[in-house]
């Protein structure tokens, strides 16, 4: 019974260490076999702040006649020691995509790709340029096992394993360069990782023993293969005095200003180098002047013979008094022998009704008084009548004589009798106010006086007329 349960414990053991070294040089094995391997590799393990470092993704053991058409790997690395970008990630010489994906976000990195594979059974798929930003150990690897995937111009697809890979930011180290080799050179021979297991020497340990407790040697075969676990990425880098030392960029400490100054960058100042101190240019603030609102006044109440005056700028009504008009000083001709007669010009008379009255051309009135216009007479104005005979007299209104017109002369037609006096109506036409009309521009147009308009209307304040309103033009 305890032949048997040694021999139980024994054969337990021995496939024990077999599927320990078979999961150990199964990878190793496959990539010997034809199956394609991608790694990443650094060209330095160590860097400090600020420097930057080149990592290649590699694909190994392409082979012939079946060529790699897509490239599909997801990253991840150590966000908070390394950065990188978009614009960091270049393809490789080996896979030439026609078309590419490439992003970074969140510790991510995604290239995605279609092209044609180059020459040769492997090489590299692209490159990622990383700047330490932080010091500590940080790691890149696959974002998960089935996120790097290689298609194949035949539709097979295969997605290999990557190992993972650590760069120490911070301190200064060896820089170290991959040099490319067909096959890798991390890849274990199966003859030099199998001896220590060879069950030959393990059958002559356990035979001579009679003791159950001897054969415990399974646990020192058990941790031999361990060792080859995390070597391989060493392995593949040697140094090489060709690569070209990226020099860090300094940073500089930021001076000290004093008060009233304030830090200025006259251009670019990479890591603050080149920042000085500079005294801002104040800024002019423009206090608003305060606008007082001009009041709103009332025309005062003028009394029987006074009418308002502005004595300068008046606005809004302010400042507007009542004043009795001065009289209008016209120099009457004096009646000489071929005048007929003086007339003091009546309200609402015209010199066109004065030349109905007495026969006499308006415009020979106008002539001997010296008036610019035949239209503008006022109350209380005497015009002397000259003795010019008015022919042809249109029918129209007719002022009241004040004297007796003369008689025809020998060899003249005779004068119509004179016509009967017709009422005179105040107005000589009634105007309705438009939009923008004011007293002055309406006496302008039509002729006359805004005060004598304001009167024959009763308005008590001349600057205040509606629009529609009918006005009677005297």
């Amino acid at each position: 019974m305890k032949s048997m349960a040694f021999r139980s414990s024994w054969w337990c053991s021995y496939v024990l260490v077999l599927a320990i070294v078979g999961a150990l040089l199964l990878p190793q094995f496959a990539a010997a076999q034809g199956m394609p391997t991608v790694t990443i590799v650094p060209l330095k393990s160590q860097i400090a702040v600020n420097e930057e470092v080149i990592i290649e993704v590699r694909v190994e053991n392409v082979i012939d006649p079946v060529e790699l058409e897509v490239v599909n790997i997801a990253l991840k690395y150590s966000d908070t020691l390394l950065q990188t970008s978009s614009n960091d990630i270049t393809p490789g010489s080996f896979f030439t995509p026609s078309s590419v994906t490439k992003e970074v976000q969140g510790g991510t990195i995604v290239y995605d790709a279609q092209g044609t594979q180059g020459a040769g059974t492997g090489g590299v798929l692209f490159t990622i340029k990383f700047r330490g930003i932080s010091a500590g150990p940080a790691t890149i690897e696959a974002l998960s096992p089935e996120s790097v995937f290689l298609g194949f111009v035949d539709g097979a697809g295969h997605s290999p394993p990557v190992q993972g890979v650590q760069i120490t930011v911070g301190g200064t180290g060896p820089t170290l360069t991959h040099t490319p080799t067909a096959t890798p050179s991390h890849t274990p021979t199966p003859t030099s990782s199998a001896t220590p297991i060879t069950p030959g020497p393990a059958a002559t340990t356990l035979t001579p023993s009679a003791t159950p407790t001897t054969p415990t040697p399974s646990a020192t075969p058990t941790k031999t293969p361990s060792p080859t676990t995390p070597a391989p990425v060493p392995t593949t880098l040697t140094p090489t005095p060709s690569s070209t030392p990226i020099t860090p960029q300094p940073i500089c400490t930021l001076p000290a200003c004093p008060a009233g100054q304030v830090l200025y960058c006259p251009g670019t100042c990479t890591n603050g180098c080149g920042v000085t101190c500079a005294t801002p240019t104040p800024i002019v603030t423009l206090t608003p002047t305060p606008v007082t609102p001009q009041p709103m006044c009332t025309p005062p109440a003028c009394a029987a013979g006074q009418v308002l005056h502005c004595p300068g700028t008046c606005p809004n009504g302010c400042g507007v008094v009542c004043v009795t008009p001065v009289p209008i000083v016209t120099l009457t001709p004096t009646p000489s022998a071929g005048d007929i007669g003086v007339h003091v010009v009546r309200q609402n008379e015209t010199l066109f009704c004065l030349g109905r009255a007495y026969e006499v051309s308006p415009w020979a009135i106008a002539r001997r008084n010296n008036l610019l216009s035949p239209n503008y007479v006022y109350p209380g104005q005497r015009l002397v009548i000259p003795n010019e005979r008015w022919n042809n007299i249109p029918t129209g209104l007719v002022c009241v004589r004040q004297f007796a017109p003369p008689t025809s002369a020998p060899g003249q037609p005779t004068a119509p009798a004179p016509a009967t006096p017709v009422p005179v109506s105040p107005c000589r036409l009634n105007y309705t106010v438009r939009y923008a009309d004011t007293l002055w521009s309406i006496a302008r147009r039509w002729g006359g006086s805004p005060w004598t308009i304001a009167t024959v209307n009763n308005i008590a304040n001349p600057n205040l007329i509606l629009i529609g309103e009918t006005l009677c033009i005297p």
